[in-house]
């Protein structure tokens, strides 16, 4: 239901009272030209519409920035010796990627390097085999301790029944390896373990 204005719309029309202009000035379109493409299409008079879509749109934006964005320009990794094309700001960079630059400090190209005093105890439970062997436990072991049965968490460890030191080429068999609660392993090492469970 129109309840009439006692103002009239700048066209002479009559409008509502809680509007700004009348109901045909409000659904007038102009007819426009699109600046990219050139197809006609048509816009309210307000709005300072040139193109005809979003995709018109982005592509008279790129346009006008083409002559003030900035160039690429070509980065050589030190490490990898590949030819990566970047934006100026990263220019000054000395490596193409962050595995690069980690590997380029790695080892005795580190600043902190000591000699190579990792021990080999250390070195055998960080390497690959290892933990490819742990993997095949956990599997074989169904997850479970051997000795309680408890389900298996980060508690968990594999535990060498025959010692690691006196015994090295059995570091790595999965028979001599089993999966242990860290409650049970602690037992294992102890006094407490008269009976030489799993020794």
């Amino acid at each position: 239901m129109l309840r009439p204005s006692k103002q009239r719309c700048a066209c002479g029309e009559e409008m509502s009272q809680v509007a700004k202009q009348c109901i045909k000035c409000r659904r007038r379109r102009e007819h426009r030209r699109c600046v990219v493409c050139g197809c006609d299409f048509t816009e309210r008079p307000g709005k300072p519409r040139v193109t005809c879509s979003p995709a018109c749109t982005a592509i008279a934006r790129a346009k006008g920035s083409s002559d003030t964005q900035s160039r690429k320009v070509a980065l050589v990794c030190e490490w990898c010796g590949t030819t990566k094309m970047v934006s100026p700001v990263y220019g000054n960079r000395r490596y193409c990627s962050r595995t690069c630059s980690s590997l380029a400090r790695t080892g005795e190209r580190n600043h902190r390097w000591k000699g190579g005093v990792t021990t080999k105890h250390q070195q055998f439970f960080n390497s690959r085999e290892w933990k490819l062997v742990c993997k095949a436990v956990w599997a074989r072991e169904r997850r479970k301790c051997q000795r309680c049965g408890e389900e298996a968490h980060r508690g968990h460890e594999v535990h060498h029944i025959k010692a690691w030191a006196k015994h090295p080429a059995l570091r790595l068999e999965l028979g001599n390896l089993a999966l242990l609660c860290l409650k049970c392993h602690k037992f294992v090492h102890s006094k407490l373990n008269v009976g030489k469970e799993y020794l």
